[in-house]
């Protein structure tokens, strides 16, 4: 017979990095900050006006930060203590993030995989039921619940679907406390239910595989343990071990094959990138300011803007230029020998499409690079690794198709091309290095449909798979080349993107890599911008 739970209990282990922050807990846990004008600019939904408007309504800081988290709780409905996080990363406040993830991560204590998945029984339950006998034939195919649970669910009469779930969510409960690594099981668990395609398990998954990850962090102290499973990255640390050199292990991800797999890679070389945080100057726009600007740089992420800005050289003395006008902020610099105009969107095509027309009514540049990270498909594939920048001569846009019981997902495919002008420069990478010290071999990879973009962040092996099947030459994916290529007939685009992560639920463990990544993609644009003629790129 089935295994049962008397009941489900919902325990409430404290907030979660992916939670929305409360008003208290901001209050509380940045009290510390002092410089809070930097801090909300870099908050996602907050602009310089808000900025500048709390500054005139409120004279004590302590009655401005309130200020603040009300305005940005109140623009941004999607907010997460993840976002407070990478805020004050940004602006070098990093006791204070490390102080907030130490806080977030003691509340895990408790939150073990066991009271992980007990969080969401109910709602894994409610969705299970409208997929119980493919979740179950998965479930026992991976080996992760009995065959005789199985049997029972296909062939007991007189119970309702939703018991059915019920129950089995239970034996998974049951069979998660005698495990010898709940976590791994509770991992694969998840990863059965993202491949069924439906959102709202994929949704639960996801939230748990971000939980489980935090809890881990806390357990091991970034200790690594080498799983099979895992793949895992070796590098090199200071002051570890009594004879000054020591390594670590860290997990990069999940092998879904269920093989024992490894790579080492050294420690992401140390790349510094600017403190905005006094270095800006506010001017009001003029037609002046703008009028030889015939470039624009297109960032989606708070680390993608700050990499940019650290190759950048201010027009006048040593603060950057920013300004508005016509309902877009940007910035304004010296990029190599070109004066180019410099906008942060968010990830995505309607967003980077909608932030982009507004910048063209105002400088109508010719050409339009987008700059930062992607995932790799697989490390290795043509030499890929991570900060592998990859310029595509041609790109295609992939959505999955709805899926269907028993069917196969199809890719709907459009393709985008890069400006020739732009492509023709940024193809010729040979003599650039990263300089500075940097002993790092990077590679530039060049070719048609190396990148694929995409509508949504990808963490699946299944899609990554289907989009290989289709687009074999593919390397990576990321989400805003079809708003950066999308109109030739208005500008030239290129998509300039180095690998950050492999495009799996483990990002978080890649995270040392970002920051490189993002530094080795401006650098080879400031690299090309420095080199090409003067006139190459001025408007014609």
């Amino acid at each position: 017979m089935l295994l049962l739970l008397s009941g489900d209990v919902e325990l409430n282990p404290g907030p979660m990095i992916d939670d929305r922050p409360d008003i208290p807990l901001l209050i509380q846990w940045l009290a510390p900050l002092v410089d809070w004008k930097p801090f909300g600019l870099c908050l996602i939904g907050m602009e310089q006006h808000d900025i500048l408007k709390i500054e005139q309504e409120h004279v004590k800081i302590e009655d401005r930060k309130l200020a603040l988290y009300s305005k940005w709780l109140s623009v941004n409905p999607k907010a997460t203590w993840r976002d407070v996080i990478d805020a004050l990363t940004t602006i070098r406040e990093n006791r204070l993030a490390q102080n907030i993830k130490d806080h977030i991560l003691s509340t895990l204590s408790q939150g073990n995989p066991k009271d992980i998945l007990r969080t969401h029984s109910g709602k894994l339950t409610d969705a299970i039921t409208t997929n119980l006998y493919r979740v179950t034939d998965a479930l026992c195919a991976k080996g992760l619940i009995p065959l005789d649970t199985k049997e029972n669910i296909q062939t007991v009469t007189g119970i309702s679907d939703y018991r059915k779930s019920s129950q089995l969510v239970s034996v998974i409960q049951r069979l998660l406390e005698p495990s010898l690594n709940s976590e791994q099981y509770l991992i694969d668990i998840c990863h059965v239910l993202i491949n069924q395609q439906h959102r709202t398990l994929t949704d639960i998954a996801t939230s748990i595989l971000h939980q489980l990850e935090s809890y881990k962090e806390g357990e091991r102290g970034r200790k690594g343990v080498r799983r099979e499973g895992y793949i895992m990255y070796k590098y090199t640390t200071v002051g570890t071990t009594t004879g000054g050199q020591g390594s670590e292990d860290i997990d990069l991800g999940i092998n879904e094959g269920g093989a024992k797999a490894s790579a080492s890679f050294i420690k992401p070389p140390d790349v510094k990138c600017p403190d905005l945080g006094n270095k800006i100057q506010n001017e009001p726009f003029t037609d002046d300011l703008v009028k030889d600007i015939n470039i624009v740089l297109v960032t989606a992420t708070n680390v993608e803007f700050n990499a940019v800005m650290g190759q950048a050289t201010p027009i006048n003395g040593e603060k950057y230029t920013r300004t508005s006008s016509k309902g877009i902020t940007f910035y304004i610099a010296m990029y190599g020998k070109y004066k180019v105009a410099i906008i942060r969107t968010e990830q995505g095509k309607e967003v980077t499409s909608e932030e982009l027309q507004k910048i063209q009514k105002v400088v109508k540049a010719q050409y339009v690079i987008a700059i930062g990270i992607c995932y790799g498909m697989k490390e290795g594939k043509k030499k890929t690794k991570f900060g592998s920048i990859l310029v595509a001569k041609r790109m295609k846009e992939t959505s999955i198709a709805k899926y269907k019981d028993g069917s196969k997902s199809e890719l709907e495919i459009e393709d985008y091309h890069s400006g020739k002008t732009l492509y023709d420069i940024f193809e010729n990478y040979h003599g650039f290095t990263l300089g500075n010290g940097i002993n790092y071999d990077v590679n530039v990879l060049t070719g048609e449909d190396i990148l694929v973009t995409e509508s949504s962040l990808n963490t699946s092996q299944q899609h990554k798979d289907e989009i290989q099947r289709q687009v074999p030459q593919a390397l990576g994916g990321e989400m805003e080349a079809a708003a950066i290529l999308g109109k030739p007939e208005e500008f030239e685009g290129i998509v300039i993107k180095a690998i950050a992560d492999w495009g799996d639920m483990d990002k978080a463990s890649c995270a040392p890599w970002k920051e490189f990544s993002t530094y080795v993609a401006a650098k080879y644009i400031w690299y090309q911008l420095s080199n090409i003629p003067e006139d190459e790129l001025m408007r014609k």
